[in-house]
């Protein structure tokens, strides 16, 4: 039994134990009044992913296995001109480069993220069983047996047990001089195209001792490979396709070059290979004389195609942004037969409050899409316009600027999008943004346009000014014009037939976008972002910088400031004090993010070749 003072004792420990609990408890109320109480932590949350360009294609038969941005879509391809979908993944983490078929199982590879396996037995509903991250980069993958070769960037080849779908294993490694971007297998033979260390030949007879026996090294830019028989076709980014002689693996012979414009794959049918160009259209060659390849025409409406297959007689062409061209194999006059176009590619986004996005790409137009349901946003209308650099909505009415001009469009019926007038401009538009008397238009070279809308079928210059630097983005908030060229310039639009520059905040390097609130302005500056006071718009005051080590989009929003980091995703940040931004959550998108849109607590990415990317701000408590 405890003595008297023992028991005292206690009894007081428990009443000063309960005194602490009754402070700690008043305290916390009384420092949740006073605004003190521990906030909730800020996260980026998927809750969609729409379009992206078609960058890799393999075909079984008449279905066509297509990488659309990071998702795999199967097409049923059986009738050309009418395409048919018949399933797609979810998203990958990142955009799919190239693609491998065997049986029931597609093997994709995307760069950082690496080599990702799916599972196409229900082809209606591909899913991914498995992953493996890359040693460096994972580019281009063939598969033979239980193996899948992986060309590993400046890790060189990564040879890969497939043999467990959901546990793939790296089995070796072997280095290259250069930089791994394709490769092509023949039995026990593997050929490498070693951007920077030419062509590689590889004895893979024991997978998990790969073994260099030959090599080409007179091809520095070696970009992709494709054999036939005793042939290899090598397309070399210096502008050059080359044929082979691998009649002795050990000792490749170049046998002819032949000039093409930035290559990007090749694919070879009989005695025709097929070329796809960036910037151009797919030509063919006839290499039935591989010492003598003759052209034989091309498919024109596959401009700047990303990939190419070849399955019975058909070439299948994943044309980028132009989606997928099904091609007849008839050397001399290939006809394309059928195109699947639900690929996009996202360069500039905006939103409005009717639910409306419209996401610009770069070749083939804008999208108008509802978003009426944020997790599966729909297409509902279209319209063709060459690089929407920068868009702005009054009304019904959307104003875009791309290559040397200005379109003004009529949204009256979303589904039906209409232009109603064209100003051709001095240079490219880079940013539009609407004021009272007009629209403003900001150019790469020539400043700042002031245009007069109320006749949109002759838009007229009212009024313009001249901007040191680089242009490349705009807005404006009440009369004054806020520019990112390089560093940022104020302008009052006060008299918009006079706009005045007021003062300016130089940085070095190239300013690419710009977003204010209140008294600050947020510049992305290359890889930085720059905190600067506009209080006192005739001496705007740098307030603090932040380096994020890649290029550096941005977008503000009902109180959020979002950053666009070029490959590495979205950053939701904290500038309250500027010389320490703080990132307070991030979503790594499979893309680029080029621009970015903030509507309330949702984020809309233009991803590149992602598409686009919707995003939600979600607050939790700790």
């Amino acid at each position: 039994m405890l003595s008297f003072r023992c028991r005292l004792w206690a009894a007081r420990l428990q009443e000063v134990r309960a005194m602490k609990m009754r402070i700690l408890v008043m305290a916390c109320a009384i420092l949740s009044t006073v605004g003190f109480a521990v906030t909730a932590t800020p996260r980026l949350e998927l809750v969609s992913q729409w379009g992206g360009t078609a960058g890799a294609v393999a075909a079984v038969g008449t279905t066509v296995l297509l990488g659309q941005g990071p998702r795999l879509v199967l097409i049923d391809m059986a009738v050309p001109e009418a395409p048919v979908e018949l399933g797609r993944s979810d998203p990958l983490p990142g955009v799919i480069l190239d693609l491998a078929v065997d049986g029931a199982y597609v093997y994709a590879v995307t760069s950082i993220h690496g080599l990702r396996i799916l599972s196409i037995a229900d082809p209606t509903r591909p899913i991914e069983v498995g992953a493996l991250a890359p040693s460096d980069a994972a580019l281009a993958v063939v598969v033979q047996d239980d193996l899948a070769y992986v060309a590993d960037r400046y890790a060189g080849l990564s040879v890969v047990s497939i043999a467990d779908k959901t546990a793939p294993e790296l089995q070796a490694v072997l280095d290259t001089p250069g930089a791994a971007e394709d490769l092509a297998i023949d039995g026990d033979l593997l050929y490498l195209a070693d951007r920077n260390g030419g062509v590689r030949v590889v004895d893979v007879s024991v997978p998990s001792q790969p073994r260099e026996i030959g090599a080409l090294e007179t091809i520095r830019d070696a970009y992709a490979i494709e054999t036939s028989g005793d042939i290899a076709c090598v397309a070399d980014r210096g502008g050059w396709l080359h044929t082979l002689s691998i009649t002795a693996p050990q000792s490749p012979v170049l046998l002819a070059s032949v000039p093409v414009e930035n290559p990007t794959d090749i694919s070879i049918l009989d005695d025709t290979v097929y070329v796809s160009l960036l910037w151009a259209e797919t030509v063919a060659f006839d290499i039935s004389d591989p010492g003598q390849p003759e052209p034989v025409g091309g498919v024109a409406e596959a401009v700047s195609a990303a990939a190419l297959a070849s399955e019975l007689d058909r070439l299948y062409v994943a044309g980028g942004e132009g989606g997928l061209y099904v091609v007849s194999h008839e050397p001399g006059t290939p006809i394309v037969l059928g195109r699947w176009d639900g690929a996009a590619y996202g360069a500039t986004v905006l939103v409005a409050e009717d639910e409306l996005v419209l996401l610009g790409g770069i070749n083939e137009g804008i999208h108008v899409l509802s978003t009426t349901d944020p997790a599966a946003p729909t297409q509902v209308g279209y319209l063709p316009f060459s690089e929407a650099a920068a868009m702005a909505r009054e009304g019904e009415t959307l104003f875009a600027v791309g290559m040397n001009v200005l379109i003004a469009v009529d949204l009256t019926d979303p589904t039906s999008p209409v232009e109603r007038g064209r100003r051709t401009l001095p240079s490219n538009g880079v940013g539009v943004a609407l004021i009272e008397a007009g629209v403003a238009v900001l150019t790469e070279r020539d400043g700042l346009l002031i245009m007069d809308t109320d006749d949109l079928g002759s838009l007229q210059v009212i009024g313009r000014l001249s901007v040191d630097g680089y242009a490349q983005a705009l807005t404006v908030v009440g009369d004054r014009a806020y520019i990112a060229a390089g560093g940022l310039h104020i302008v009052s639009l006060a008299d918009p037939r006079h706009p005045k520059l007021m003062g300016s905040f130089d940085v070095e390097g190239l300013s690419h976008s710009i977003a204010v609130e209140g008294s600050r302005a947020y510049l992305g500056v290359g890889s930085a972002l720059h905190v600067i006071s506009v209080q006192d718009p005739f001496l705007p005051v740098g307030l603090g910088s932040q380096i994020f080590g890649l290029t550096t989009r941005l977008a503000i929003g009902d109180g959020h400031l979002v950053l666009g980091l070029e490959r590495a995703g979205v950053r939701l940040v904290d500038a309250t004090d500027p010389a320490r931004v703080r990132t307070q959550a991030q979503f790594d998108t499979a893309g680029r993010p080029r621009a970015l849109a903030v509507w309330m607590d949702t984020v809309f990415v233009a991803d590149e070749d992602g598409g686009l990317v919707i995003l939600r701000i979600l607050d939790e408590a700790p």
